[in-house]
């Protein structure tokens, strides 16, 4: 395909065009231009853009196909393993509930530990230290 790099115009005194020198540089069309003449050629068979657009993209699934899955190496900074606490609270309630401390006394025990520690009663999310401690021993 050529793209017009410099158009030379040769004009006569009463400002017609008399001759004309055009110099072209050769380019690759990508996927944009190719789309475009497509949709043109749709638009005069009187097909909308949006029709144009799906149709071509279902020649397209179906050429193309599902990208395979790769199997991901974890970073090490995702939520962990399932029943495993990341944060300090969770890890002390866990180890209150393996002590074998009831709820009511496992809240009562988390209400001191975090006023120790001078964290806000209402945690992450505004839910209560009564509803974080249940949420480990309901598991």
């Amino acid at each position: 395909m050529w793209e017009l790099a410099e158009q030379f115009h040769i004009h006569s005194p009463g400002g017609r065009t008399i001759g004309k020198h055009v110099d072209e540089k050769e380019i690759r069309p990508d996927e944009n231009y190719h789309f475009t003449e497509a949709a043109k050629k749709e638009k005069q068979k009187g097909r909308k853009l949006v029709e144009t657009e799906r149709s071509y993209g279902a020649v397209a699934r179906s050429i193309i196909g599902v990208a395979p899955k790769r199997s991901r190496v974890p970073k090490g900074t995702g939520r962990g393993a399932p029943g495993m606490p990341r944060s300090d609270f969770s890890k002390a309630v866990m180890r209150l509930k393996n002590e074998g401390v009831p709820e009511g006394l496992a809240v009562e025990a988390m209400v001191r530990w975090s006023s120790d520690r001078s964290l806000p009663i209402a945690g992450p999310y505004k839910t209560s230290i009564k509803q974080r401690t249940r949420r480990w021993y309901r598991r």
